[in-house]
């Protein structure tokens, strides 16, 4: 029944209008064989007051990661998505997720993405607080060498392309736009050396690991092991350091919104909350926001771009279960929105994980606000 109605409402979307003619979903449906579907009342969007027209409720949102999941799941039955979107000015956010025994959606998604994860994708904030010392700035260059940060024999970071001989010296935007997890670390260790108690002190500052609690439930707190004697912060802060994808999210939506962090909420708020009214300095705002955009324009980003549309984003790849599986994310910001993806696929899949994100952007941004 669930495969039935998801392509029911995937059709939905490829006409490409808010509203589509139940007659033209009908013949979809006629040709797939699958007119003698019955469709759940509870989980169907509902009808408009014309009865020849399906409105596009929020329920779509979800029902559209299944097209883009269908060939992952099928090669790889532990393979699940997240999906979130947040509106800018108001923090309201919608989610969705699915993997090969259920769909999620709402709250049930939401508390998918309150649970903690590795701060690998928070690099940016981490590079913001080194910028924010007097040790660097956005003209300072770091050797990332041939792509491995290791102390000693042991190996403890390897940016994606290690395996191609790296990227050589890099400035804090070329990291961000290339997504070096080393180039960062070094230039933590100009910043902070292995002070990561200070680390974590400044990121905080700017708002990352806010809000504390979601609909009352808690949120992981950002912090670190003080009985270990960390060699560099940076690599301490994301290798230990935890976060939910949500409180990730809400840093990043407040960067598209100028500094101004909001409360995320599920339903729109008459007056909606301020969690921090300015996040950064204006210059760090601007670094920020200009890497983004230059990891779309020019960086590994690239396949985000949409033609007229201004477009932030930045992705990372986390290493799961000794590397045989990943956690990809995506964060990806347009048009008063901020996107997240989350997927867990094998290794060996990440790139066809990728093309997920990639459509599934394509996807909400087309949806109507």
């Amino acid at each position: 029944m669930y495969s039935a109605l998801f392509l029911l409402l995937a059709g939905m979307w490829l006409c490409g209008s808010e509203q589509v003619r139940a007659q033209e979903v009908q013949d979809r449906l006629r040709h797939a064989n699958l007119l003698t579907v019955t469709v759940d009342k509870k989980t169907a969007p509902p009808e408009s007051e014309d009865s020849n027209v399906v409105s596009f409720d929020r329920l779509l949102f979800w029902h559209l990661l299944y097209s883009p999941m269908d060939s992952l799941m099928s090669v790889d039955n532990e393979a699940k998505s997240f999906v979130a979107v947040m509106m800018n000015k108001t923090g309201c956010v919608n989610a969705a997720g699915i993997d090969s025994e259920r769909a999620y959606e709402g709250m049930d998604a939401l508390r998918e993405l309150m649970c903690p994860m590795p701060m690998w994708q928070t690099n940016l904030p981490l590079l913001l607080a080194a910028l924010g010392s007097d040790a660097v700035n956005a003209r300072t260059a770091v050797d990332t060498e041939h792509g491995v940060y290791s102390i000693g024999d042991s190996v403890l970071a390897r940016d994606h392309n290690w395996h191609r001989g790296g990227y050589g010296t890099l400035t804090p935007e070329e990291c961000v736009r290339f997504r070096s997890t080393v180039g960062v670390i070094r230039l933590l260790d100009k910043a902070y050396g292995n002070d990561s108690r200070k680390l974590i002190y400044d990121v905080k500052a700017m708002g990352l690991g806010l809000p504390e609690t979601f609909h009352g439930e808690s949120l992981p707190s950002l912090k670190l092991n003080e009985d270990v004697q960390h060699h560099n912060a940076g690599l301490a802060a994301s290798r230990e350091g935890c976060l939910s994808p949500l409180q990730v999210m809400t840093f990043f939506n407040g960067v598209a919104n100028n500094g101004k962090m909001m409360t995320p909420e599920t339903e729109d708020e008459e007056t909606p909350q301020v969690l921090m009214p300015k996040m950064m300095s204006g210059r760090m705002l601007n670094f920020a926001r200009k890497s983004l955009r230059a990891s779309v324009e020019s960086g590994l980003c690239k396949r985000f771009a949409i033609k007229g549309k201004k477009v932030m984003a930045l992705t990372s790849s986390i290493p799961q279960r000794d590397e045989s599986r990943c956690l990809l994310v995506a964060i990806v910001m347009a048009e008063g929105q901020t996107f997240m993806m989350v997927t867990d696929v094998r290794a060996d899949l990440r790139h066809e994980a990728y093309d997920h994100h990639v459509l599934l952007f394509q996807r909400m941004l087309s949806l109507p606000v």
